[in-house]
């Protein structure tokens, strides 16, 4: 291996250090990557400060929630960190305590009225068949 081949190694071998470097340093800080056509593609920071409406809140769907097993089974979201060793969701906030919320076949109520655009799908965008979902309203 000559000098020069050495010296680009080296370098190469820098620029991931950094890198690598980098990424855990976003990761501590909060930043986090959405790559899903869920929401908008981007770097998202996370905080702990309270809640408002329309705040986008990252979750961790629970083991016993019949819908990780479908998420797992229909790989809807990749490896990740929550407990059951799923990806967490990042999702809008639309309801707040105190506010009723209902699902049902029209879609998404909240204190009465019909969100829009939340009409429940019998298929996914693979045109894949979805479970009926619970309809009950929830009380937060």
């Amino acid at each position: 291996m000559s000098i020069k081949d050495s010296w680009m190694l080296d370098m190469f071998l820098l620029l991931i250090d950094l890198l690598v470097i980098l990424l855990v340093a976003a990761w501590i800080f909060g930043f986090r990557v959405n790559i899903t056509p869920s929401l908008p593609v981007g770097i998202y920071q996370l905080s702990s400060e309270g809640f408002a409406r329309d705040d986008l809140v990252a979750f961790c769907l629970a083991s016993e929630n019949p819908f990780s097993v479908l998420a797992d089974e229909r790989v809807y979201l990749g490896p990740g960190s929550c407990d059951t060793g799923l990806r967490p969701l990042l999702k809008h906030l639309i309801g707040l305590p105190g506010d009723m919320v209902a699902i049902n076949p029209q879609g998404i109520m909240l204190n009465g009225v019909l969100l829009p655009n939340t009409v429940l799908s019998a298929h996914n965008s693979q045109d894949r068949k979805l479970a009926p979902t619970l309809l009950r309203a929830v009380s937060i």
